[in-house]
């Protein structure tokens, strides 16, 4: 832990210590007035600063949590009161040091560095304590009237509960929590994991609203541990310490929420008990307040964007209400309006879509943390690597660095959105995907390590082979299912499939979440529950992630096995679905783009036989991203729309003098089959090649295209086995892997020599192959 850190935990652990003593003595105390806290420009503080800085005024009495630093003081005109001892607010930045000399530079010139330059350096990234100082302890008030005046009317007392139905009444009106909130007549509040419901008696039995709300608060924040949110909740026996620690981040959960609301919650009276072993943790160390913390912020995340969400339907309802002069107990139809944050938009394209993640990309942005920038030059760091990369464990190693690594963009880009907007971004967790896996391990094929089996999986290429038990109830359910498989000679049934990892969004499926989701073309599937499931592979997805929907990130797992050829062909042919055109051309392995009523609506969706499972599979074309350039041609945006509306689209590439032919094709690793020829008057297009063709075809592609042809047949770089033995047997590895260190340093003009080297070495080559036949 950096000294920064140390400081600052230091300072939170005694507030909290010092509060709870107070609480022991009250515990009708709140655990945070419930005030804002701010900076003297009106800038929110959140998290954990959030929660020290209101600590610390409720301690020394200080009328309002508003913070100033020395320059902020000296900007506004103001001066710190001699002997005044400030506090820490905590925040991260980083450099680049070089490992040789420890020369260090800024993130500044450290992007003036060519790709080269960058190489040679390591990204440090670290923790600073501010210090700031209250305004209790400045002398505004005497000298800048004007702005303690602007402070104070800030402050004015707001009472959520004058009679008024508020955010959190919306919230349970009209269930729109992650579980069902349950009024009822049974003693006492309570969570149940096992029906995932919250459970609370009428707001009317409450000595008041404020500790009906901070009850609900608190069994909100236990439901946010469920296996679908959090996943934060074991089970544990009753007083022991792991449920007290579970009860200590209900509480300060619920408290940091109430603090967003206004609202002072109070410590839950049958849990004063716990103050004393609470203390007595944290005395210990550090890690254990560290922990709680990380968890009740996660908590109140989810609560805060919940709420925020209801927060303006509730103005415009209550507006309309008054406007019309309406008596208590009228109901009204008024539908609560889905807002979007605009601004927030192009954030959530990076939480969505990792092909974002660029330097091109967040140039685009109008801010971008230092931090942030960071880990996105961390993150093409680690891709390069990747590319060059030729030895099995050390691709599993960068692999995990790369799932870190995003991680830690989707974790920067949501903390630096909480501060900059006040806005919580949902989005799926790696760690919730790896889980996923653990039933279907025993079964992959291939020899994999959790990295790369996370990553086969994420891109619906994860193989399994399944041995079940030669029994009759298994031999009917795989022949009913129509799956392909054999029996051993140890007499189990095996079947061979594909498993494939889907992340995405889930919420109620109401008519407004349906509208909401078809007015902005974002592609959805109903599923069990009366839910909607909205792909995080969907085009304008981060249009959701900006909006006052309430949803959760989730990811699916889902393993499909080999169907019998001649059953799938026979299903095709004989469905009404299709013409007698479409089923030809879907039996040729071909994809084609079809409009289909789904849920009520017209949906474009491109349909093909997944080669792997012999099944039929659809996509909905706004989830499909159609590249520009595909196999070393560039196609013009009228191109690329025609191949959108699934036509074929001709021309002729100026640098490799050959004629192409491009259409869409779901079976292919880009989306577009290309094809090509040498002359005009040629009959036929010849496809790229695949790694299973046969090696005169390999060679003579590669002739015509040299580095680029490698590049169409396989993937470009990286670990590839099969590439780089037919690259040795050719002689040409060398100049394979030379052009790809070219191509990352820019130079471009050495790639294409290298390029032709490539042509001239096969060539060659084939010749000399073609000799001794």
């Amino acid at each position: 832990m950096s000294q920064a850190q140390e400081r600052f935990e230091t300072q939170l652990t005694d507030l909290l210590i010092d509060k709870m003593k107070r609480m022991q003595l009250d515990y009708t105390e709140p655990w945070i007035s419930g005030n804002a806290v701010k900076n003297i420009q009106s800038r929110p503080y959140s998290g954990k600063n959030k929660l020290l800085l209101n600590l610390a005024a409720e301690k020394y009495k200080w009328q309002y949590p508003v913070y100033t630093t020395f320059k902020m003081a000296k900007d506004e005109g103001i001066s710190i009161l001699k002997g005044s001892k400030s506090l820490p607010v905590i925040y991260y930045d980083n450099y680049y040091k070089h490992p040789e000399d420890n020369h260090r530079i800024t993130p500044r010139e450290y992007e003036k560095l060519s790709k080269g330059e960058r190489e040679k350096y390591e990204h440090i990234v670290f923790a600073k304590a501010a210090s700031v100082f209250n305004i209790a302890q400045t002398n505004i008030e005497e000298v800048r009237k004007d702005l303690y005046d602007k402070i104070v009317q800030s402050y004015q007392v707001r009472d959520v509960s004058q009679g008024e139905e508020n955010k959190i009444d919306a919230l349970v009106r009209d269930q729109a929590w992650y579980c069902p909130i349950l009024h009822d007549l049974s003693t006492g509040a309570y969570y149940t994991l096992k029906d995932n419901e919250v459970h609370i008696t009428p707001k009317g039995s409450f000595v008041s609203d404020e500790l009906y709300y901070s009850t609900l608060l608190h069994e909100m924040t236990h439901s946010t541990g469920h296996k679908n949110l959090l996943n934060r909740l074991e089970p544990a026996r009753f007083g022991s310490p792991k449920y007290a620690r579970e009860e200590l981040v209900a509480e300060l959960g619920s408290a940091i929420s109430g603090a967003h609301l206004d609202l002072p919650i109070s410590l839950m009276e049958n849990h004063a008990a716990y103050l004393q072993s609470w203390i007595g943790a944290l005395r210990e160390g550090p890690e254990f307040l560290h922990t709680v913390l990380s968890d009740a912020s996660q908590a109140s995340n989810l609560i805060v964007k919940r709420l925020d969400g209801l927060e303006e339907s509730l103005d415009k309802e209550q507006s309309e209400d008054n406007k019309a002069n309406k008596t208590i107990g009228t109901e009204t139809n008024m539908e609560e309006t889905i807002t979007v944050r605009n601004e927030v938009r192009p954030y959530a394209e990076l939480v969505a879509h990792r092909e974002k993640m660029t330097s091109e990309y967040i140039d685009q942005l109008s801010e971008v943390p230092p931090y942030l920038r960071a880990s996105i030059h961390e993150r093409e760091g680690i891709l390069r690597d990747l590319e060059l990369n030729t030895d099995r464990e050390r691709e599993s190693k960068l692999l995990s660095d790369l799932r870190s690594v995003e991680d830690k963009v989707r974790t920067n880009v949501v903390a630096f959105v909480k501060e900059k907007y006040d806005y919580t971004l949902l989005t799926p967790s790696y760690d919730d995907a790896e889980k996923m896996l653990d039933e279907v391990k025993p079964s992959v094929t291939d020899e994999l390590d959790d990295s790369q089996m996370l990553h086969q999986a994420l891109n619906d290429r994860l193989h399994i082979t399944s041995e079940l038990e030669d029994t009759e109830e298994n031999r009917r359910e795989l022949d009913n299912s129509d799956s392909e498989y054999e029996v051993t000679p140890n007499g189990k049934l095996k079947a061979k499939g594909v498993v494939r990892l889907q992340e995405g969004y889930r919420m109620q499926n109401t008519p407004q979440n349906r509208a909401f989701l078809q007015d902005n073309d974002i592609s959805y599937t109903p599923v069990k529950d009366n839910k909607l499931f909205v792909s995080a592979r969907a085009e304008r997805v981060a249009i959701l992630l900006a909006a006052s929907i309430a949803f959760t990130p989730v990811v699916g797992l889902a393993i499909a096995y080999m169907l019998k050829r001649n059953k799938t062909l026979e299903r095709l042919n004989d469905t009404t679905r299709f013409s007698k055109e479409e089923s030809d051309h879907l039996s040729a392995n071909q994809t084609i783009r079809k409009t289909v009523e789904e849920d009520g609506r017209k949906v474009d969706k491109y349909f093909y036989m997944d080669k792997d499972t012999m099944r039929l599979r659809s996509i909905p074309v706004q989830e499909v991203h159609t590249p520009s350039r595909v196999n070393g041609v560039q196609l013009s945006p009228a191109e690329v729309q025609s191949l959108r509306e699934g036509k074929v689209v001709r021309g002729f590439d100026e640098k490799s003098k050959l004629y192409y032919e491009a259409r869409i094709d779901m079976t292919s690793k880009q989306g577009v089959q290309m094809s090509f020829k040498e002359m005009k008057v040629e009959k036929e297009f010849k496809a790229v090649p695949t790694p299973n063709s046969p090696d005169a075809e390999k060679v003579a592609y590669v002739q015509q295209h040299g580095a680029q042809g490698v590049n169409d047949i396989w993937d470009r770089g990286g670990v590839n086995i099969e590439r780089d033995s037919f690259l040795d047997k050719y002689d040409i590895e060398g100049f394979y892997k030379d052009y790809l260190k070219a191509s990352q340093n820019g130079d471009h003009t050495r790639s294409e020599q290298l390029s032709e080297e490539i042509k001239g070495q096969m060539m060659t080559e084939g010749q000399s192959q073609s000799m001794h036949r």
